[in-house]
């Protein structure tokens, strides 16, 4: 998410940051049903939109003691719901990949682009390196290449 909002030197990150943090807390994620602040903290926190529309007030409950118990309560059934849900998300998830899993071959003197993880202080750099020349064909999995070359002109 971070990564869609930085400018394209990559340095701003660090303002951006609370507002995607914000986002993603209060998001239902798609496997567990529920989102980071339900999960962490028993309810949903008020956004910066129902603080300025004034969302209605729920009842408070009477005493500590039975918001402790009504919090405990809350959270064992999310768990127990999420449990069941990333069940189901996972077979769901390993169905989808294994339908699209496909062994990629190159063909000496294909030019391919290769996927290198960032480290270090890139971690919002870009992981694609290239393009690159495929030399040799070593086995299904490993290959020779070498990186394009930039020509410099006769003048520099």
């Amino acid at each position: 998410m971070l990564s869609s909002f930085v400018n394209c030197n990559r340095n701003d990150w660090d303002d951006h940051l609370p507002y995607v943090l914000m986002a993603y807390r209060s998001s239902e994620h798609e496997s567990s049903k529920f989102s980071p602040n339900y999960l962490m903290l028993g309810r949903e926190v008020d956004l910066p939109v129902d603080i300025m529309y004034s969302k209605p007030q729920q009842a408070e409950t009477p005493c500590a003691t039975q918001y402790a118990e009504s919090l405990r309560h809350r959270l064992k059934n999310a768990y127990a719901s999420v449990r069941t849900h990333l069940r189901t998300a996972a077979t769901r998830q390993k169905r989808n990949y294994d339908k699209s899993a496909l062994s990629q071959e190159f063909e000496v003197g294909q030019w391919v682009w290769y996927y290198y993880q960032p480290m270090g202080r890139k971690k919002l750099g870009y992981g694609w390196l290239g393009p690159w020349l495929v030399l040799a064909k070593i086995s299904p999995l490993l290959y020779r290449k070498r990186r394009r070359q930039l020509w410099a002109c006769g003048a520099c």
